[in-house]
């Protein structure tokens, strides 16, 4: 789930250079899974300029290409998957509250502490890179039954704890 403001000239003084390598990753990434037999698909969260970076990564990698405008449906299609790549907040979020191991490409400390929610703090990678991402990518397939049974406990007990937030207001 690729996010454009990861690497806008809005956000970033090296945004050119840093879309470059932000693509990479990603159709690495999406190389890698083909490989193992996992087929890549790119999630287009947010629009036209979600939809540019989505088509750059899938000119390097054979992925997938989903655009799905209502929100409770794209929701459910993340809640399918074997696992996530989420620069979107959102995507990460809805992935891990379905139980689906995510890794998060940071740009903001909010990734941190809501990956570390779900167990999932050591998937967070801040510094995006071929091999940055890869490694989270390796490391997580390697643990990805035992993660998956945290992901899901930890997403059962924050909306349990959120229940009773609401109940009490």
């Amino acid at each position: 789930i690729p996010n454009s403001k990861v690497v806008s000239k809005y956000n970033h003084a090296n945004a050119e250079g840093m879309r470059q390598q932000y693509v990479a990753a990603f159709a690495a990434a999406a190389d890698y899974l083909t490989v193992l037999g996992i087929q890549p698909v790119l999630v287009n969260h947010e629009g036209k300029e979600d939809a540019e970076l989505c088509a750059e990564i899938a000119a390097l990698s054979p992925c997938g290409l989903v655009q799905i405008e209502d929100p409770l449906a794209v929701k459910a299609f993340i809640g399918k998957a074997e696992l996530a790549i989420s620069s979107r907040f959102h995507g990460a979020v809805n992935a891990l509250s379905q139980g689906v191991p995510c890794i998060a490409t940071s740009w903001s400390h909010k990734y941190h502490a809501m990956m570390s929610d779900f167990g999932m703090g050591d998937f967070c990678v801040e510094q995006l890179s071929e091999d940055s991402l890869l490694g989270a990518l390796a490391d997580l397939l390697e643990q990805k039954n035992d993660l998956t049974a945290e992901v899901k406990n930890r997403a059962a007990s924050l909306k349990q704890q959120n229940n009773l937030m609401w109940q009490r207001l």
